[in-house]
């Protein structure tokens, strides 16, 4: 199958196009800014579906229906999608696939297209290999693609075992969406209560329980109000908020910046598992970029991120959270100025127009070797 597949591709032609190829929508931040943002800033890129379609099928898969119908819509559809991307991709002169083509299914589509088109590259930000199907899933298919874009450093350590031809992109926040998100232009006076805010989709919410007791001790004694911005059907009770004061605010992407910006304080907790060390620490970087003073816990990514006490803080115990939360809501001045430094460090090293710059290199549109981000500081 793989050798007609070939040479029906050969006859095909190609152009200096690419094709990205991911399950998720552009409302999933890695496809947004991995793809549409930092690679669309470096080359001229397609979609396999419209975008119509793709929310639609993305909504239906994680927010929209029960599992029976929910999964019928799915695998009709997008399978039916996916061949289709397939055929396509022969005339594109590079293949980006991310993460996998087909949810929850069997890696052979993504494998077949790597058989049988000569450019494809895999691009991840996650530790899918501490899920069960994706560990021996995923080696399989690194072996296959020409080249591998990874998100952080330990992505590219796993990914090394498998394929020697990998490079590092972070995953960039976009400045520009928060142009008069400066903490030093933030008028804070007459203003009492101190917003300390987490975004981010359900599946992340189990990590609020880490610090739901440093959020309910300091609200006996100071003025806070914690946000959270997020997608999808919760209960305070589950995540040990029941005591704190809480405002819930549904995602919706049209919101992204304004939602941030209204934060007074960002936090990010993270356990430290396998799946927590391997995150690229988007969520800190978006605060940063906002100018939005963090406490993050320093696990993976995030201790390359934040300097403790200059640009954020790291926060391990609870006694930490506490401590460093109550450091920030007590003083806006010291807010301004972490907020200020996280914004400026961003600038320098998640800009993502530089590293588009690297994915210029990666698809061959200008000499220069890319210079990777190797995660030291």
């Amino acid at each position: 199958m793989a050798m007609a597949i070939g040479v029906v591709a050969r006859k095909l032609g190609r152009n200096e196009r690419t094709l990205a190829i991911a399950y998720q929508t552009t409302r999933a931040a890695s496809t947004r800014y991995r793809i549409e943002k930092t690679l669309g800033a470096a080359v001229t890129i397609d979609y396999p579906s419209s975008r119509k379609l793709a929310d639609r099928v993305y909504d239906s898969l994680f927010y929209g229906f029960g599992r029976p119908r929910r999964d019928a819509y799915y695998y009709s559809v997008v399978f039916l999608n996916r061949l289709k991307s397939i055929l396509k991709s022969y005339s594109y002169g590079a293949v980006i696939i991310q993460y996998e083509m087909f949810h929850e299914g069997p890696m052979w589509i993504e494998r077949l297209l790597a058989a049988t088109h000569p450019r494809v590259i895999y691009d991840i930000d996650d530790s899918l290999q501490a899920f069960p199907r994706y560990a021996s899933e995923l080696p399989k298919l690194m072996r296959d693609v020409s080249l591998i874009v990874a998100g952080n450093r330990l992505m590219k350590e796993y990914s090394k075992e498998f394929n020697p031809n990998v490079v590092i992109v972070p995953t960039c926040p976009d400045h520009a969406m928060f142009t008069n998100a400066r903490s030093g232009d933030r008028n804070e006076q007459g203003k009492s209560t101190v917003t300390i805010g987490w975004v981010g989709n359900p599946a992340n919410l189990g990590y609020l329980k880490m610090i739901a007791r440093p959020l309910e001790r300091l609200s006996r004694t100071h003025d806070i109000d914690f946000k959270i911005v997020c997608s999808g059907p919760y209960k305070l009770g589950w995540y040990g908020l029941e005591s704190v004061p809480v405002t819930r605010k549904e995602w919706r992407l049209e919101r992204e910046a304004e939602d941030i910006v209204s934060f007074d304080i960002g936090v990010m907790p993270v356990r430290d598992d396998l799946v927590g060390r391997g995150k690229c620490g988007f969520k800190a970087l978006q605060y940063m970029a906002a100018g939005v003073p963090c406490v993050i816990s320093p696990v993976g990514m995030n201790t390359e991120i934040v300097e403790n006490g200059v640009n954020g803080f790291l926060a391990d115990s609870e006694d930490e959270w506490y401590e460093s939360l109550k450091a920030l809501v007590e003083s806006s001045e010291l807010r301004r100025r972490m907020g200020e430094a996280g914004r400026e460090y961003t600038l320098a090293r998640y800009n993502l127009y530089r590293w588009a710059e690297v994915w210029r290199g990666i698809l061959g549109k200008r000499s220069a070797e890319p210079q990777a981000y190797d995660g030291v500081r």
